[in-house]
């Protein structure tokens, strides 16, 4: 149990199908999303969340928790462990909070709490996470429990428009296939006949194998070496 304030203390635990109809309100709270920034389409209705936790709950790599306050038991945020590297040390984490309960250290010992676990019981050793760099709410707090800032935005686009990467009006926009060749889907959608559409089980697996081929499979390139035994891998590696 957490204490925010001397008369609020607050928890999580695992995200719950029960949870869904107060994860929905929040997406769509304009408030919520000036600072988190848009919500991804396939998370836009209640049914399209309820298919997204089916599919998250047998997921090895995506983790969701929910935030409540204690005695009230009143839903009030969400936190979200995902996109871990293969060793599983590092993951990127999302926190989002009803702006009724902002201002309030809520936050903070949440956040706290839940880096705790996650180095201590989890093992991770490195955390990751966006945010605009508009939202100084935000910054002050991630700032305030460890988080260091690596790159804001306006660096980053700054970065991109060395390498001559130049964006495209995408947001709110249908798929514009005058952009793109071929796709790769898990899914059957409607192309051009000018499109290849490559269908593949797992997207992610593919876009792998897809950057190792384009990149000259630069993985052949390295030597390794296996370490086996009972005593000694820990320092030796």
């Amino acid at each position: 149990m957490l204490k925010a304030e001397e008369s609020v203390s607050v928890s999580y635990r695992a995200l719950n199908q029960s949870d869904l109809e107060e994860l929905l309100k929040l997406y769509q709270d304009k408030l919520f999303i000036q600072g988190y920034g848009k919500i991804e389409e396939d998370r836009q209705t209640k049914q399209q969340l309820e298919e997204w936790y089916e599919h998250s709950i047998h997921s090895l790599d995506e983790y969701y928790f929910s935030i409540w306050i204690e005695g009230s038991k009143e839903w009030i945020g969400f936190i979200s462990l995902t996109d871990f590297n293969d060793d599983q040390s590092e993951a990127w984490m999302s926190i989002g909070i009803k702006p009724t309960w902002w201002g309030m250290g809520i936050g903070t010992k949440v956040l706290t709490a839940f880096i705790d676990d996650c180095f201590t019981n989890r093992h991770l050793k490195t955390l990751r996470l966006s945010v605009f760099s508009t939202n100084h709410r935000a910054l002050m707090l991630y700032q305030k429990v460890g988080f260091q800032i690596e790159m804001i935005y306006k660096q980053m686009m700054g970065l991109l428009e060395k390498l001559h990467v130049t964006p495209i009006e995408a947001v709110g926009k249908e798929f514009d296939p005058t952009y793109a060749q071929a796709v790769i889907v898990e899914k059957d959608v409607k192309a051009p006949a000018h499109m290849t559409v490559i269908k593949v089980e797992d997207t992610r697996y593919a876009l792998a194998l897809t950057s190792a081929a384009y990149f000259g499979y630069p993985a052949d390139e390295l030597k390794v070496i296996g370490i086996t035994g009972t005593k000694g891998k820990t320092t030796t590696t």
